[in-house]
């Protein structure tokens, strides 16, 4: 991935970076290595809902409804706020692609 081409894999993790959510583990940054791209993620203090819901459980009602609230809110957050971020990592790309183009320009010319 080229630093200063907004690929959608870049614009995603930029975009999840952003979000800042009680229901979403938060992102603290991204890269790619060796054609790899990875997320470097908070520590999720806890134990796994397998570990807490063995394979077979049977769940009540209300905690399933508590679930499907907290992971409803989630997205519906991360897609109230992908708009806004995406604007600006548009707006950030383009004002850097302009300063790089004008610094090469001077360069090459100047």
């Amino acid at each position: 991935m080229e630093p200063n081409h907004p690929t959608p894999r870049r614009r995603q993790a930029h975009t999840i970076a952003h979000l800042k959510h009680p229901h979403i583990v938060r992102v603290l940054d991204f890269d790619v290595q060796d054609d790899t791209p990875f997320l470097v993620m908070d520590y999720a203090v806890g134990v796994t809902l397998r570990q807490r819901h063995p394979k077979g459980s049977i769940l009540p009602l209300p905690t399933i409804i508590s679930y499907v609230k907290q992971v409803a809110e989630a997205l519906q957050y991360a897609h109230d706020t992908e708009g806004k971020v995406q604007f600006m990592f548009n707006q950030t790309w383009q004002s850097e692609m302009a300063k790089n183009n004008l610094s090469h320009d001077r360069t090459r010319f100047g």
